[in-house]
């Protein structure tokens, strides 16, 4: 389903508990390349003028790299995004996380009056599969935290679908 941010943040903090982590099976996925996702969620921003959106998201992990791609998918509100689409097509655009030490980020302000589809997306690496023993068990443990919010400060010009009507519209 889908998600209409309102003032309050939309968050998911790390978990309290080491036994609330998430795990990813990946020895059994027949998978190469990013093509499939762990997790997707639909966020519809509605315009504020003068106010951008922030998006954070972190994916952390016990390893220096893992499989895990963080993405977040751009829709005019007018667009129905596709709720079964296993993967982001990025007709309007998308914009990736950037991968840090034990984790990926995305930290990004985005324009409002958009709806935005959040993805994590996973692959099968030959490499991950080869450097564990058969008999081990090809897990991932990882954890995600997102904060959804409208920035505090203003910005001195319009964001949103409506300014790209003004004749030389550019963002800064």
């Amino acid at each position: 389903g889908m998600v209409v941010l309102g003032d309050s943040a939309l968050e998911r903090k790390l978990p309290a508990r080491p036994s609330e982590h998430f795990a990813y099976r990946f020895g059994d996925v027949a998978a190469t390349g990013l093509d499939q996702s762990l997790w997707s969620s639909i966020v519809e921003v509605p315009p504020r003028m003068h106010r951008f959106v922030r998006f954070f998201l972190r994916a952390s992990f016990r390893f220096a790299s893992a499989p895990l791609q963080l993405v977040i998918e751009l829709f005019d509100l007018k667009d129905e995004p596709d709720s079964t689409a296993l993967l982001p097509k990025c007709h309007l655009g998308c914009l990736g996380g950037v991968p840090v030490h034990n984790g990926q980020v995305l930290d990004h302000a985005m324009p409002t009056g958009f709806r935005y589809r959040l993805w994590l997306l996973h692959s099968n690496l030959e490499e991950w599969v080869e450097a564990l023993p058969s008999r081990g068990r090809h897990c991932l443990e990882f954890d995600l935290e997102y904060s959804i919010k409208f920035e505090q400060g203003l910005t001195p010009f319009e964001v949103g679908p409506g300014s790209w009507m003004c004749e030389y519209a550019r963002l800064p």
